[in-house]
């Protein structure tokens, strides 16, 4: 057995363990050497492992079965026997005997290699110790960490837990009961829930909701606000997230929460979910506040093309981030064919799939309908529009008479928001309009979002909606409100 240094300068012992030989002529090449090491452990601070060598307390820097490391202020004969004693757990030890091999400074610290001589550690010994007092050291992590919540909010989500768990419960014996009668029977059981259930569980979460954000939208420093996250989604997370709406929202499989699909079964606004208790909370996260300021846009949106297409023979609309478009599809379903000539859509989205699901969706209306719209699905991110590629200018060139954006502003920081803002007005027409719409603070969703789904938002009041243009670059500006008062949108007229 040979001796090498390993880069830290510490001697650790190598053993070939396979050879396979090949002759060349009297020569002899090894083509395969592997050595093994046995698993070395570097104590957590935390635990209390005490090492003495000779009755003699040394600090250990790694540890393994059959030799360890230690720092020590005293001098220690190399190849002299000597005894070890490790204690742990209170007053129980190991006894082991062995002697010092190497001595060497190392960063300004005296090391000593200790190997032992008869015996190694007791198989899996350090492994157990290590693992069990880090758990050790994680509940009392957690118990600290647990005194430390906030009270309210922790009665609040034993009284969320208590209250799903007994709905989930007695809902899944009761689709256990009925799992054998007819298909009939099982339809009307569906249904019964459905109508039954909707209306006091989807009232019920969404009042937790509420109570939840006026608690947690306090709390200001970020390690806290991981506590109580960590907290509310160990208790009560498996109960929110298994269902496809808010499932979808915790997993991002498009790599970010509010995707085009989450948008699809917000309008479709069905039972959805393996289960009936999942039916029920998808039902739950379809129809949370901010679900509804969603379907509120649609009929916004269409109402302002509507109006503001009255008096042109020629309209260029262009939605950035358009997500599925579902108002487009909704006015392409209300226009006459006549006047639908007169309009050219120029959707614009950076994930592929939410405009191929856009295209599908329209061009079924217009095929079907006899439609004379022009409609262009284009892959444009911010960054596009901010940098300013070819095919960015040429559409800054085409003269927009109607620009607008739902939920893209919730993503970006102020300075890149107004960036974008100039950048998007300069491709408006005179007299156009731009709309930007953005969740305001008093949105009540965005704790239980942040906590189920790590779902964030950038939520913008008055002024800071406002603060996104330059007034004295525009002829008006105004605010409005959704019908619940969380979803503000910022009317530009150029």
């Amino acid at each position: 057995m040979s001796k090498n240094l390993n880069p830290n300068g510490i001697a650790q012992s190598v053993t070939p363990i396979f050879i396979v030989e090949q002759k060349t002529g009297t020569n002899i090449i090894p083509i395969f050497d592997s050595s093994i090491r046995e698993k070395r452990i570097q104590p957590h601070k935390s635990i209390l492992l005490k090492v003495f060598v000779n009755d003699i307390p040394v600090e250990i820097e790694n540890i393994s079965d059959s030799g360890m490391a230690f720092a020590s202020e005293s001098t220690f004969i190399q190849n002299e026997h000597s005894e070890l004693r490790i204690e742990f757990s209170g007053d129980q030890h190991l006894l082991l005997k062995g002697k010092v091999v190497w001595t060497r400074q190392i960063n300004g610290r005296s090391l000593n290699g200790f190997q032992f001589s008869q015996e190694y550690l007791p198989e899996g010994f350090l492994e157990a110790l290590d693992r069990t007092q880090l758990i050790k050291i994680n509940i009392q992590d957690n118990l600290k960490i647990f005194t430390s919540l906030d009270n309210d909010f922790k009665n609040l989500t034993f009284e969320i837990k208590n209250y799903l768990e007994i709905t989930k419960d007695s809902l899944d014996r009761l689709e256990e009961e009925i799992l054998v009668y007819s298909e009939n029977v099982r339809n009307s059981y569906r249904e019964v829930i459905k109508s039954n259930f909707e209306s006091d569980f989807v009232g019920m979460l969404k009042d937790y909701s509420k109570k939840l954000d006026a608690i947690f939208s306090k709390m200001e420093n970020s390690e806290i606000r991981k506590y109580h996250t960590d907290f509310f989604r160990s208790q009560v997370g498996k109960y929110y997230t298994n269902n496809p709406f808010i499932g979808r929202a915790l997993r991002k499989p498009r790599g970010y929460s509010g995707d085009f699909e989450m948008m699809n079964q917000i309008y479709r606004d069905n039972f959805e979910g393996r289960t009936f208790f999942e039916m029920l909370m998808h039902k739950y996260g379809i129809n949370e506040s901010s679900s509804l300021s969603v379907k509120y846009r649609r009929k916004y949106f269409v109402n302002h093309i509507l109006e503001f297409s009255s008096k042109h023979s020629v309209f260029n609309v262009c939605s950035v981030a358009c997500g599925p478009a579902k108002e487009v599809v909704d006015f392409l379903n209300i226009i006459s064919v006549p006047d639908s000539e007169k309009y050219n859509f120029y959707l614009l989205d950076q994930d592929i799939e939410a405009l191929l699901s856009a295209k599908r969706n329209i061009y079924e209306v217009i095929m079907r309908r006899g439609l004379k719209t022009k409609v262009e699905f284009l892959p444009v991110s911010v960054k596009d529009v901010l940098e300013g590629s070819p095919d960015i200018k040429k559409l800054s060139h085409i003269g927009f008479h109607f620009m607008y954006t739902a939920g893209l502003y919730d993503y970006l920081s102020q300075p890149v928001a107004k960036m974008l803002t100039t950048n998007l007005l300069s491709w408006l027409t005179p007299e156009s309009m731009m709309i930007i719409g953005n969740f305001h603070p008093s949105n009540p969703t965005k704790t239980i979002s942040e906590l189920v789904a790590d779902w964030k938002l950038i939520h913008r009041n008055d002024e800071e909606m406002l603060d996104l243009v330059q007034k004295d670059k525009v002829k008006n500006v105004r605010l409005h409100k959704d019908d619940q008062n969380i979803d503000i949108f910022l009317e530009i007229v150029v």
